[in-house]
């Protein structure tokens, strides 16, 4: 339960090519994968510069991993269309609370941000 409650505060620290950072805690990053997948999202794959042996189904170790801009593209259309339509791509209705839907707009706002024609790439560390 401590356990559970200490992983909960750390969190996830994620910044773009424009030095936005998007911070939140462990829950809420995993919860927005979560749904994304969910919803039809199908990763793309992380890389993780000087590796060999990188794992590119690892969005969680946050080991400064980087999500590409057509991870970060499909990965915005996605979720702008679970929360504009609370279903997944195939028309399966999705249940998602409305503090889900402001942690995903503020998620947006970070990987295609205001004035920016394409979404970003992104580090997770």
């Amino acid at each position: 339960m401590i356990q559970d409650f200490i992983c909960n505060l750390m969190g996830y620290y994620l910044e773009n090519k424009h030095q936005i950072v998007f911070e939140s805690t462990n829950w809420w990053f995993l919860r927005l994968l979560e749904l994304a997948r969910v919803a039809g999202w199908i990763p793309l794959g992380t890389l993780l510069v000087d590796s060999t042996n990188w794992n590119k189904n690892d969005y969680e170790s946050q080991s400064g991993q980087f999500v590409s801009m057509d991870d970060a593209e499909k990965l915005f259309s996605i979720l702008t269309h679970l929360i504009t339509t609370h279903k997944s791509i195939e028309g399966k209705p999705i249940a998602i609370q409305s503090d889900e839907i402001e942690m995903i707009n503020n998620f947006l706002k970070f990987i295609k941000p205001e004035g920016v024609r394409n979404c970003c790439g992104f580090f997770i560390k």
